[in-house]
């Protein structure tokens, strides 16, 4: 696989280029790859992970999919010029309200990361490093305006479905992380800026900004602990 390093990305969140969105992602798929090939991942592998019956092999093939998605939606037809294309923060609002209380759904993507690591732990850092591989190669002639029509039939720009991939990626490397006791990767801080700036903005439209400004700076006066997912 490519050595895939960030340096000097400005990481003011909202007025990052192109490339550095789309190299942030490969850079957080690269770090993700070193997790899931860690001899931890390899002796839990068939072991319960934090979330409910999910084995760390189950929730491994979850966390590739975040980046072979991707792919999958790069290899369809774009949207219509026309569609009207959502953010990061209200694709995720529109994804849990269309999943909310569907068994079916979640037994789905239960199903689908099984799959995906049904060849071993080897076989998912393979998976994950040949879309990286792939993905780098397309990022190079794709378009800055990319559109992708992605869960849901819901439209959006290429570089705004990444920042909902790196969410996923830095979630649940945490997720697998816990699970088999180590450490969370590291990410870059351009990363970690947009993770953080679109979980916030899922929190203020799915609870209210009063309820967001409370939790975060005025805890006594906080109503609930909040999720953006819950």
């Amino acid at each position: 696989m490519r050595n895939r390093t960030l340096s000097g990305l400005d990481a003011d969140v909202g007025v990052h280029r192109v490339d550095e969105v789309r190299e942030a992602f490969l850079a957080a798929g690269a770090n993700v790859v070193e997790l899931v090939a860690s001899p931890a991942v390899g002796a839990n592998w068939l072991r319960p992970s934090v979330l409910d019956g999910w084995p760390v092999s189950t929730l491994c093939g979850h966390v590739a999919r975040g980046a072979t998605t991707v792919m999958d939606y790069l290899d369809r037809d774009a949207p219509a010029a026309d569609a009207t294309r959502l953010g990061p923060a209200d694709y995720f609002v529109a994804a849990i309200e269309a999943i909310a209380g569907d068994t079916a759904v979640s037994s789905g993507i239960a199903a689908r990361g099984a799959e995906a690591a049904a060849g071993g732990q080897f076989g998912v850092v393979d998976l994950l490093e040949r879309c990286l591989d792939r993905l780098a190669e397309s990022f190079e002639t794709e378009a800055a305006d990319r559109a992708v029509s992605v869960f849901a039939g819901i439209a959006m720009s290429l570089d705004d479905y990444l920042v909902t991939r790196m969410i996923e990626l830095r979630v649940h490397s945490d997720d697998l992380a816990v699970s088999i006791g180590v450490d969370p990767p590291a990410m870059p801080v351009i990363v970690d800026d947009l993770v953080t700036h679109t979980l916030v903005d899922v929190a203020r439209r799915r609870h209210g900004e009063a309820v967001v400004l409370r939790a975060l700076a005025r805890d006594e006066r906080a109503a609930k602990r909040i999720s953006a997912f819950g």
